[in-house]
């Protein structure tokens, strides 16, 4: 299994470090990597093969292959939230309980590539055409990410706390990437003869 870490994290740590909040930002960086090891259990428990974990700044990102269901995707992406609220009660620090409910209501914001989008997305995808599910996520993804981008702004002019801002940023190129990402294999899907 590799494991890889993401450039923009070194330079968020970086940031972290000159702000002087690397403490808070590496315990808050440990809870986010248990909650990615629920994902990688269930993951494994339904027979997938986790191949790679990368390291990124809004989180981990844990990458799998295997005989993939709409219900296997749907049960791997709320084990992270699902254990993050289990943390969440568990620790008696208030900290560390604001920490894992952060990390669990942040992940099941309905966008791509939190966990929030591939449950709504898994859902939509049960219950409507594959098409339709697409078209309905990257609708909602883009105006939640405009409403967290006009927040994230909020913050830093009364907080001036810039993390927010990278973070979503960070989030958008992600979701054009996974864009072009579907676009181009839907082209190729298309151009092939069986």
């Amino acid at each position: 299994m590799a494991v890889r870490i993401h450039i923009y994290l070194l330079l968020v740590m970086a940031y972290m470090f000159a702000i002087q909040n690397i403490e808070n930002f590496m315990c808050m960086y440990a809870f986010v990597i248990m909650h990615e090891i629920a994902h990688m259990l269930v993951a494994l428990i339904l027979k997938m093969n986790v191949y790679e974990i990368e390291l990124l700044p809004v989180g981990v990102n844990a990458k799998y292959k295997g005989e993939n269901t709409k219900l296997k995707e749907l049960l791997i992406s709320l084990a992270g939230p699902i254990a993050s609220f289990l943390f969440a009660l568990m620790f008696e620090n208030e900290t560390f309980k604001i920490m894992n409910f952060s990390i669990a209501t942040f992940n099941l914001i309905p966008i791509k590539p939190f966990d929030g989008g591939k449950i709504f997305e898994n859902i939509l995808k049960i219950s409507l055409n594959e098409k339709i599910a697409n078209k309905i996520l990257n609708i909602l993804s883009k105006i939640i990410l405009n409403l967290l981008l006009i927040f994230s702004i909020l913050i830093v002019i009364f907080s001036k706390n810039y993390y927010l801002v990278i973070l979503i940023i960070y989030m958008i190129c992600i979701i054009k990437e996974e864009a072009r990402n579907a676009r181009f294999n839907a082209a190729i899907n298309y151009l092939q003869i069986d």
